[in-house]
């Protein structure tokens, strides 16, 4: 049996780092209209309105045993109603212990566990080496935000429309100078190749939405904008990075210098209007 992603006594680095994904799920969607943040004491639940479970979020679980099976119905039937489908992100602070157990005889599903790396920053290694003609910046307009999301979408196929939906209806505040969130862009030869995000969450930046458009993979592009976005927290004054990193890209932030140090898993109940 695969063990569990909660534990009994996380470290501050786990609470640090769900802190940090916590706030990445519900962000944008806390102050764009027609979305909506139910920030409850045992739960946090992210309905952005749009059909996609990459935006509609379920995490920071704290229930109380008894209460448990109760509000795992709760909150599928929120998204039944809505229609929409929705993942429920379990960390290793996630409450009751049991967790993982009970969301599986609710009818969720998870693809597996999903290692979560951190990186001091004063151990970021230098940057590596980049193809002739790329060039990386922070998106700063709806042009870049636009070409970031078409690299983004093409993780799926065929690319996945709920990206560029999602992410225009939140331009206005992920574009703010001053958003803790930061969308970076890498350009070969004037063509969107790659995207990254970086969170800056207090005790924590986090790194997410690292991608790169498979005709530019292979050539060490996904590193350089994930040592990037690493470089941007630690010229803002954080002194920890964390992640959590599918199995290809582990390989990739392994050779930045980022080290396991818990697990992470989603589950998803994909068929929202199914009995």
């Amino acid at each position: 049996m695969t063990l569990r992603v909660t534990c009994d006594s996380p470290t501050p680095l786990m609470i640090a780092a769900e802190e940090n994904l916590h706030e990445h799920i519900s962000l944008l969607q806390r102050t764009t209209p027609g979305m909506k943040v139910l920030d409850h004491e045992d739960l946090l639940l992210v309905d952005s309105g749009v059909a996609s479970d990459t935006f509609n979020k379920v995490a920071r679980t704290r229930i109380k045993d008894a209460d448990a099976d109760g509000r795992i119905e709760e909150v599928i039937a929120h998204f039944r109603l809505a229609d929409r489908p929705f993942g429920w992100w379990v960390g290793p602070a996630s409450k009751p212990v049991d967790l993982e157990e009970r969301l599986l005889r609710h009818g969720l599903a998870t693809g597996g566990q999903e290692p979560g790396m951190a990186l001091e920053l004063r151990d970021l290694a230098a940057r590596p080496s980049v193809p002739e003609g790329l060039k990386i910046q922070r998106v700063a307009t709806t042009k870049e935000l636009t070409e970031s999301c078409e690299v983004f979408a093409a993780n799926w196929e065929p690319p996945d429309p709920a990206v560029m939906e999602f992410f225009t209806r939140c331009s206005a505040a992920l574009l703010k100078a001053d958003s803790p969130m930061r969308i970076f862009v890498a350009y070969l030869d004037g063509q969107p190749a790659a995207t990254s995000e970086v969170l800056l969450g207090g005790r924590v930046a986090g790194l997410y939405g690292v991608a790169t458009k498979r005709k530019f993979r292979g050539r060490g592009i996904g590193s350089a904008i994930s040592w990037a976005a690493a470089d941007h927290a630690r010229r803002h004054g954080i002194a920890t990075i964390v992640l959590q990193a599918s199995e290809a890209g582990r390989r990739v932030y392994s050779r930045l210098g980022f080290r396991e140090f818990c697990r992470f898993a989603e589950y998803t109940l994909l068929q929202s209007g199914s009995d």
